[in-house]
């Protein structure tokens, strides 16, 4: 059992998975037409899932997001910033006290 307002092992492997699937492609929610700019978002218990930068809702399923090679067409998206797919880089975790 996780303790409150950790992840659980499977929804953070769920979550790594569901990241794996975009580096390097922007995305689509369903089966709709545009496609959007892919930034981090905050999902169960803190861990990381892509969605769409403008913040369009997608009722947090990630499963309903695709990869999208092509460009961003989503005019929120393009407006937020560079057009280009994320690229994922590691988190930096201030261990504060605990660092050694």
């Amino acid at each position: 059992m996780s303790s409150a307002g950790a992840a659980s092992p499977d929804i953070e492997a769920r979550a790594a998975a569901v990241r794996a699937r975009f580096v390097g492609f922007n995305l689509r929610i369903g089966r709709g037409g545009r496609v959007h700019r892919v930034e981090l978002f905050a999902w169960i218990g803190g861990v990381l899932i892509p969605a769409p930068a403008c913040h369009v809702g997608f009722a947090l399923d990630p499963g309903r997001l695709e990869p999208d090679a092509g460009p961003v067409t989503c005019r929120r998206c393009r407006d937020k910033g560079d057009t280009a797919t994320t690229t994922y880089a590691q988190l930096e975790i201030d261990m504060g006290e605990w660092a050694t």
